[in-house]
């Protein structure tokens, strides 16, 4: 078995959908620094997770973001074994058991896991299957412009009320082509990830006001 560190305030899809917190551009800023940090970490000592989403996400003791759950996860110098994650956060590579690289194939669910919680749990796209009669995903892949327009719609609200540095990273993370996607280095160096974040004192009193509703 394996022992971990307690995580007693949920994990992030409970966040959104129990606890209906609201993650505005800042707190949303936060928690992906602390994502972006700990898969570095991970990536540093050649580990791939393979199983980002945000059930593997959890809420620590002082509401800080915790990794869990390494069932699928491989040491870079392993063979990849090709084993699909979870659907819709997948890469598409994972999807079709291909992939070549599992730290690009992190990028990719790491950017779903960013355009859910800013969407407050709508997912950007459902892989094969057509919302509509539509592809999002091709939309994402092949027109951009109307992918934006389309969840305009499916969200109910405006097309300028997406930041579009924010738009601009989401679209990279997810390039089907696993080579154009951007490295965490690329990203830690992108005008979104350097806005504004919350200090550790506000995140939790942030936090608890949630968690007292």
């Amino acid at each position: 078995f394996t022992l971990m560190e307690f995580a007693p305030h949920r994990d992030f899809l409970d966040a959104l959908t129990i606890l209906k917190i609201k993650f505005d551009d800042i707190l949303l800023r936060t928690y992906f620094h602390q994502l972006i940090a700990g898969v570095e970490f991970l990536h540093s000592n050649g580990i791939s997770h393979r199983d980002l989403k945000l059930e593997n996400l959890m809420l620590g003791e002082n509401f800080e973001l915790k990794i869990i759950d390494f069932d699928l996860a491989c040491f870079n110098s392993d063979p990849v074994f090709q084993i699909k994650g979870t659907p819709f956060y997948q890469a598409p590579e994972v999807a079709s058991k291909t992939c070549k690289n599992p730290q690009s194939a992190d990028i990719y669910s790491i950017g779903i896991i960013l355009f859910i919680l800013e969407s407050g749990g709508v997912m950007p796209h459902f892989e094969d299957k057509l919302y509509e009669g539509i592809s999002l995903y091709a939309l994402l892949q092949d027109n951009v412009d109307e992918f934006w327009r389309k969840h305009a719609q499916i969200q109910k609200r405006s097309l300028d009320s997406w930041n579009p540095d924010f738009q601009e990273l989401f679209v990279w993370m997810t390039r089907e082509d696993a080579e154009k996607r951007p490295t965490l280095s690329q990203i830690k160096e992108s005008k979104w990830y350097n806005g504004v974040i919350y200090e550790q004192e506000e995140l939790v009193n942030i936090l608890k006001k949630s968690f007292k509703k």
